[in-house]
């Protein structure tokens, strides 16, 4: 596909004042200022005569934060007592101490559909959410304080009410498993109307706890409106949570980082345990060309690991911004013979942790069938709801 170059670091750059730039307006309401110019102009009042007090109304006037200007420039205020201010998260910006004054100020440039996460960093060691803005994402590391640039379309299944029509999404089942040693907690949705179909493609998903939560990665919501609107065929998804089902503590890292190709229990589970129960029990389709796998992270390189350990069991392979610290996993995609694979590879252009890039190249190269999305957001779960359109459509779309 044609995307755009991606950006190669995660620092965004402040940009100058622009006479073009300067006469965009700002996306909110404020009675002091409605251009770049103009707030310009006021905060040099204010750092004149020490007013930190109306130059602090007026910014909070518009009831958002950061205040964008056009398509591009977003400009972020922090006000109290600090040795340095910055935002740091999907991109690093350092504030600019407004004068004598407690206020802080930083401005930056984005791509026009941008969606990046941050947090404000205060001096060395405090961390906090932007109290200024009430864009707030729940992921698994934590909460994150959101900057939506103007072009940025929120996925419509996030925004929408929930069709009439919809899929249902079972409680936990736990299963003691042989290959792990211990219990796993799975969901499965069923798709609407299940008890009239037969022979449903599924897909399972590592990380199911947070890819089935609303908040996060509200993957049964994508589901109920895709299928509903005719986009998806019906599926079956199984959600597997990588937490422990007695202690909650969460086992992914053990899990997914795995030393070898051979090395793999969780994947011995899932293939050899959990898809033949599923298949025995639900109506699904028994073929590897009828189940896809998809993970996020290091989910993304479980995955991958998958796609070359079991591909007689999943012939679709979901990598989303993959975290691969194996070096194994890609080497052997370069080296070893290729596997009978359709895979989806996404990636965020704010990701610069993501081994996407490096990943396309060898799957380009050695003739994976592959489709590849970027967009510009960075490593988070806002981003993976974004894609779920593009990801199952491609496994499961209807024309």
């Amino acid at each position: 596909m044609g995307a755009k170059e991606p950006i190669t670091g995660s620092t965004v750059k402040e940009i100058q004042v622009r006479e073009q730039t300067d006469r965009l307006p700002l996306r909110g309401q404020s009675e002091a200022f409605q251009t770049l110019g103009e707030l310009r102009e006021l905060m040099s009042q204010c750092t004149a005569s020490g007013d930190a007090d109306r130059l602090w109304e007026a910014v909070r006037e518009p009831g958002q934060m950061p205040l964008l200007f056009g398509d591009t420039v977003a400009v972020f205020f922090y006000r109290g007592t600090a040795t340095s201010v910055e935002a740091r998260g999907d991109f690093e910006l350092r504030y600019r101490r407004l004068g004598r004054t407690d206020v802080w100020w930083a401005q930056g440039e984005f791509e026009p559909d941008a969606r990046v996460e941050y947090r404000q960093r205060l001096g060395a060691r405090r961390w906090q959410l932007d109290p200024l803005n009430p864009l707030v994402e729940t992921g698994g590391m934590g909460s994150e304080s959101v900057v939506m640039m103007p072009g940025y379309v929120p996925p419509p299944w996030t925004q929408s009410p929930r069709p009439a029509v919809r899929g249902r999404l079972g409680r936990n089942i736990t299963l003691a498993s042989q290959s792990l040693g211990y219990d796993v907690n799975v969901r499965i949705y069923r798709t609407h109307g299940y008890e009239l179909l037969h022979a449903l493609p599924s897909i399972y998903v590592v990380d199911g706890q947070e890819y089935a939560d609303p908040q996060m990665g509200a993957m049964v919501q994508a589901l109920d409106y895709l299928i509903a609107g005719g986009r998806v065929e019906p599926v079956i998804a199984v959600f597997i949570d990588a937490r422990d089902p007695h202690t909650g503590r969460n086992r992914r890292e053990e899990e997914f980082r795995r030393r070898r190709l051979d090395d793999n229990p969780l994947g011995e589970f899932i293939a050899e345990e959990l898809v033949p129960l599923v298949d025995k029990k639900w109506r699904t389709k028994a073929s590897a060309g009828s189940r896809a796998l998809a993970g996020f992270s290091f989910g993304g390189m479980f995955a991958a690991h998958m796609g070359l350990a079991y591909p007689d069991v999943f012939g679709k392979v979901a990598i989303q911004s993959p975290y691969i610290v194996r070096r194994w996993v890609l080497d052997t995609y370069r080296l070893a013979e290729r596997r009978p694979l359709e895979i989806f590879l996404s990636h965020g252009t704010y990701d610069e942790g993501a081994s996407s890039l490096r990943l396309r190249e060898i799957l380009v190269a050695r003739g994976y069938r592959v489709r590849y999305v970027e967009r510009h957001e960075g490593h988070s779960f806002g981003m993976v709801r974004s894609q779920l359109g593009d990801l199952l459509t491609c496994f499961f779309g209807r024309g």
